[in-house]
């Protein structure tokens, strides 16, 4: 039998009510922003995030570690977490890595 993925439960669904909510006060962002599980495969170094280049006609998007000196000038943000101090800080970032 296939075991389903992992679904909200009940206090994560609250959470997710309540985010909406904040989400509806910038109707002009309405689709630019979105949620995500936070979990980690591997551990990753200080200076390291996550880098998505992605091949629209083969419709795969490639993630994969980089120093964050390898990112392009022209990378956009596109996932972040909160630090300690409640700051937002980006952890993944799609578009072109320098060879």
């Amino acid at each position: 039998m296939m075991k389903l993925a992992k679904k909200l439960n009940v206090r994560e669904r609250a959470m997710f009510a309540d985010i909406r909510q904040v989400f509806k006060q910038y109707p002009d962002l309405e689709g630019a922003f979105g949620l995500w599980r936070i979990h980690s495969h591997f551990a990753m170094g200080e200076d390291e995030v996550l880098s998505e280049v992605s091949d629209t006609e083969r419709r795969e998007s490639v993630v994969t570690p980089r120093n964050r000196g390898w990112l392009d000038e022209n990378a956009v943000e596109t996932q972040w977490i909160f630090d300690r101090a409640g700051e937002p800080v980006a952890t993944t970032y799609c578009g072109v890595c320098r060879d």
